[in-house]
Protein backbone atom coordinates (compact mmCIF):
# COMPACT_ATOMS: atom_id res chain seq x y z
CA UNK A 1 0.00 0.00 0.00
CA UNK A 2 1.24 3.21 -0.48
CA UNK A 3 1.50 6.25 1.23
CA UNK A 4 0.19 9.80 0.16
CA UNK A 5 2.00 12.62 1.10
CA UNK A 6 1.43 16.46 0.64
CA UNK A 7 4.93 17.53 -0.03
CA UNK A 8 5.02 21.41 1.30
CA UNK A 9 6.43 24.16 -1.58
CA UNK A 10 9.49 24.67 0.56
CA UNK A 11 10.21 21.40 -0.19
CA UNK A 12 9.52 20.62 -3.72
CA UNK A 13 11.07 23.95 -4.39
CA UNK A 14 14.62 22.00 -3.44
CA UNK A 15 14.07 19.36 -5.87
CA UNK A 16 12.20 21.10 -9.00
CA UNK A 17 15.87 23.13 -8.97
CA UNK A 18 17.74 20.17 -8.69
CA UNK A 19 19.44 20.83 -5.28
CA UNK A 20 20.70 17.30 -4.92
CA UNK A 21 22.74 17.83 -2.04
CA UNK A 22 19.48 18.95 0.05
CA UNK A 23 17.71 16.82 2.72
CA UNK A 24 15.04 18.43 0.96
CA UNK A 25 15.75 16.82 -2.78
CA UNK A 26 16.71 13.59 -1.27
CA UNK A 27 13.26 13.00 0.46
CA UNK A 28 11.12 13.39 -2.58
CA UNK A 29 13.69 11.17 -4.60
CA UNK A 30 13.00 8.74 -1.65
CA UNK A 31 9.26 9.01 -1.96
CA UNK A 32 9.60 8.64 -5.70
CA UNK A 33 11.82 5.87 -5.67
CA UNK A 34 9.26 3.85 -3.26
CA UNK A 35 6.27 4.91 -5.35
CA UNK A 36 4.52 6.92 -2.83
CA UNK A 37 2.01 9.16 -4.06
CA UNK A 38 3.29 12.79 -3.76
CA UNK A 39 0.10 15.08 -3.35
CA UNK A 40 0.21 18.74 -3.90
CA UNK A 41 -2.85 21.21 -3.80
CA UNK A 42 -3.48 24.62 -6.01
CA UNK A 43 -2.08 26.48 -3.46
CA UNK A 44 1.50 24.69 -2.83
CA UNK A 45 1.71 24.96 -6.75
CA UNK A 46 0.76 28.48 -6.83
CA UNK A 47 3.85 29.54 -3.78
CA UNK A 48 6.04 27.01 -5.70
CA UNK A 49 5.83 28.63 -8.83
CA UNK A 50 5.70 32.17 -7.50
CA UNK A 51 9.43 31.66 -6.01
CA UNK A 52 10.78 30.51 -9.25
CA UNK A 53 9.01 33.22 -11.16
CA UNK A 54 11.98 34.86 -9.89
CA UNK A 55 14.58 33.08 -12.05
CA UNK A 56 14.53 33.52 -15.59
CA UNK A 57 12.00 32.76 -17.78
CA UNK A 58 12.88 29.81 -19.60
CA UNK A 59 13.92 28.41 -16.05
CA UNK A 60 10.34 29.04 -14.88
CA UNK A 61 8.38 27.49 -18.11
CA UNK A 62 10.67 24.61 -17.95
CA UNK A 63 9.58 23.80 -14.18
CA UNK A 64 6.14 24.75 -14.87
CA UNK A 65 6.33 22.12 -18.15
CA UNK A 66 8.21 19.56 -15.34
CA UNK A 67 4.93 19.63 -12.72
CA UNK A 68 2.33 19.76 -15.55
CA UNK A 69 3.95 16.24 -17.18
CA UNK A 70 4.03 15.16 -13.71
CA UNK A 71 0.70 15.52 -12.98
CA UNK A 72 -0.15 14.07 -16.49
CA UNK A 73 1.89 11.14 -15.90
CA UNK A 74 0.64 10.79 -12.47
CA UNK A 75 3.46 11.22 -10.25
CA UNK A 76 2.40 14.34 -9.02
CA UNK A 77 -0.88 13.75 -7.73
CA UNK A 78 -3.57 17.58 -7.46
CA UNK A 79 -5.99 18.17 -5.02
CA UNK A 80 -8.89 20.25 -5.50
CA UNK A 81 -9.86 22.21 -2.16
CA UNK A 82 -13.27 21.57 -1.97
CA UNK A 83 -16.05 22.68 0.71
CA UNK A 84 -14.99 20.10 2.92
CA UNK A 85 -11.19 21.10 3.07
CA UNK A 86 -12.27 24.51 3.51
CA UNK A 87 -14.54 23.60 6.75
CA UNK A 88 -11.71 21.75 8.01
CA UNK A 89 -9.66 24.53 7.61
CA UNK A 90 -11.86 26.37 9.69
CA UNK A 91 -12.53 24.63 12.31
CA UNK A 92 -8.78 24.24 12.76
CA UNK A 93 -8.33 27.81 12.20
CA UNK A 94 -11.13 28.85 15.54
CA UNK A 95 -8.62 25.93 17.59
CA UNK A 96 -6.15 27.90 16.61
CA UNK A 97 -7.37 31.37 18.34
CA UNK A 98 -9.18 29.78 21.02
CA UNK A 99 -6.42 27.69 22.13
CA UNK A 100 -3.84 29.56 22.45
CA UNK A 101 -3.03 32.25 24.88
CA UNK A 102 -2.32 35.27 23.05
CA UNK A 103 1.75 35.40 23.80
CA UNK A 104 1.20 31.92 21.53
CA UNK A 105 -1.12 33.20 19.24
CA UNK A 106 -0.80 31.37 15.80
CA UNK A 107 0.18 34.46 13.46
CA UNK A 108 0.58 32.11 10.27
CA UNK A 109 -0.73 32.44 7.46
CA UNK A 110 -4.06 31.14 5.76
CA UNK A 111 -2.03 28.77 3.38
CA UNK A 112 -0.65 26.84 6.02
CA UNK A 113 -3.99 25.60 7.40
CA UNK A 114 -5.39 25.04 4.14
CA UNK A 115 -2.29 22.68 3.50
CA UNK A 116 -2.86 21.11 6.93
CA UNK A 117 -6.51 20.38 5.98
CA UNK A 118 -5.74 19.01 2.67
CA UNK A 119 -3.99 16.58 4.37
CA UNK A 120 -6.04 15.87 6.89
CA UNK A 121 -8.85 15.55 4.60
CA UNK A 122 -6.96 13.07 2.46
CA UNK A 123 -5.06 11.06 4.81
CA UNK A 124 -1.94 12.65 3.84
CA UNK A 125 1.33 13.24 5.55
CA UNK A 126 2.57 16.25 5.13
CA UNK A 127 6.03 16.93 4.51
CA UNK A 128 7.27 20.35 5.17
CA UNK A 129 10.67 22.48 6.43
CA UNK A 130 8.53 25.17 7.78
CA UNK A 131 8.12 25.15 11.43
CA UNK A 132 4.82 27.21 11.60
CA UNK A 133 2.63 23.86 11.12
CA UNK A 134 3.68 22.96 14.81
CA UNK A 135 1.19 25.12 16.12
CA UNK A 136 -1.60 23.51 14.03
CA UNK A 137 -0.11 20.45 14.40
CA UNK A 138 -0.11 21.03 18.46
CA UNK A 139 -4.02 22.29 18.38
CA UNK A 140 -5.38 19.80 16.35
CA UNK A 141 -3.39 16.55 18.15
CA UNK A 142 -2.88 15.29 14.83
CA UNK A 143 0.27 14.10 14.33
CA UNK A 144 0.58 13.99 10.37
CA UNK A 145 3.74 15.83 10.02
CA UNK A 146 7.48 14.98 8.75
CA UNK A 147 9.63 18.04 9.34
CA UNK A 148 13.02 18.21 7.64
Amino acid sequence: MTIEYLVDSCVLNDFVRNKQETPSYQRVLELLNNRNTICINMLIYTELLQGISKIDEAKFLGIKEFLEQAEKNKVIKMIDIDRAIYEEAIDIQRKLHTELTKRDRYKGILIDVLVYATAKCIGARIITCDGDFKKIEEVTKNQIIDYL
